[in-house]
């Protein structure tokens, strides 16, 4: 499950980032794919916050969705909560490089930034953020494949309360300015079976999630 930091591969090169940038105003976007069927859910789109915060959101989907599908998804997870972005950095897949989603940007005064074919160390910092995310889902999923879907809330709430390497800090202090108080890692049980049930499991995720992130 280790990633190999040391590639026979020419070196991932990072975009340079602007320090003054507001959270997820650069946004760099990209899709793991064929991860075990959960939900009828096999791929994962990651949007990661380029410029400011280093945080992550993950949004579970399939293998096969298209421009449309993916502009639905950025608004229904990230939209709602930080705006339009200004810039958009992702690979030359389908779902960017279509006439359709390059005129949607343009109407919207978003500037695409396509990778360079065949040259993806161009986007650096999403394929470093994916080789991590992809490790962490894997160890995961290795304890819970069929339900990772249903555990996204809580992996990406452990990722982005661990410090980042860059930053010395977490990406949810960055954007709230503290880090939220994560689910205890022992709670005690209640007289309601199916709530201690559903408490004993959320505490599973969470020492899961926590060890899969520390290997990865």
């Amino acid at each position: 499950m280790k990633i190999n930091t040391h590639p026979t591969t020419p070196p991932l090169t990072p975009i340079p980032a602007d320090p003054s940038t507001l959270p997820f105003q650069s946004v760099s976007i990209d899709f793991i794919t064929d991860l075990p069927l959960s939900n009828s859910f096999d791929s994962l789109m990651v949007i990661v916050d380029h410029n400011s915060s280093k945080g992550i959101v993950l949004c579970p989907c399939n293998k096969t969705i298209d421009a449309l599908g993916t502009a639905l998804l950025y608004h229904q997870n990230v939209y709602r909560r930080f705006g339009l972005p200004k810039r958009i950095i992702s690979d030359r897949g389908p779902q960017f490089a279509s006439h359709v989603f390059q005129t949607l940007c343009s109407r919207l005064g978003i500037k695409s930034k396509l990778s360079t074919a065949y040259h993806p160390q161009t986007d650096g910092q999403t394929e470093r953020a994916n080789q991590e995310i992809e490790a962490y889902l894997r160890i995961y999923c290795g304890t819970a494949p069929n339900t990772w879907a249903e555990s996204i809330p809580d992996l990406k709430f452990s990722h982005n309360l661990q410090t980042h390497s860059v930053t010395k800090t977490s990406p949810f202090n960055i954007i709230l300015g503290y880090n939220p108080i994560p689910i205890p890692p022992a709670i005690e049980p209640t007289n309601l079976p199916s709530l201690s049930e559903r408490l004993r499991l959320l505490s599973t995720i969470r020492k899961e999630a926590l060890a899969a992130h520390d290997l990865a």
